[in-house]
């Protein structure tokens, strides 16, 4: 029970605290070596806890278009012990949704996208609910 817990609270504000520390405001610069090494050793441990373990996790950070902090943890292939590394691809899976309605929120900001404006004229093609055809989706 400790396990899932950690998981699910914890991880997300360890990458909370690197996001906000690495996308603040002020220059871009590196994280702290003592901040660095602490989200890493809490990453590291989220991975191979061996009550739970995580087969491989990535994690990148920019602030104003430069990378602050990159780390890869894990395996690739747990079969083949091949180690996680800046190159291994990830199914998008839930997490498209948060970055997706991040990235859409900040055209939204800077007036690139109108919320009352049909999604189709964004799409270059037609997006209706079968159920009701001629409804525009905003």
């Amino acid at each position: 029970m400790h396990v899932n817990v950690y998981k699910r609270w914890l991880m997300p504000a360890v990458i909370t605290v690197l996001l906000a520390t690495a996308c603040g405001s002020g220059d871009a610069e590196l994280l702290t070596p003592e901040l660095e090494a602490q989200i890493t050793s809490e990453l590291s441990t989220v991975v191979s806890n061996p009550a739970s373990p995580l087969s491989s996790l990535s994690v990148l950070a920019i602030r104003e278009g430069k990378v602050v902090y990159e780390g890869q943890f894990g395996q690739r292939s747990v079969e083949r012990a091949l180690p996680a590394n800046a190159d291994t691809l990830y199914r998008i899976a839930s997490i498209s949704k948060l970055v997706t309605t991040i990235g859409f929120m900040k055209l939204v900001e800077s007036g690139d996208i109108d919320l009352d404006a049909d999604v189709s004229g964004y799409l270059g093609f037609t997006v209706r609910n079968p159920a009701f055809p001629s409804q525009v989706i905003t």
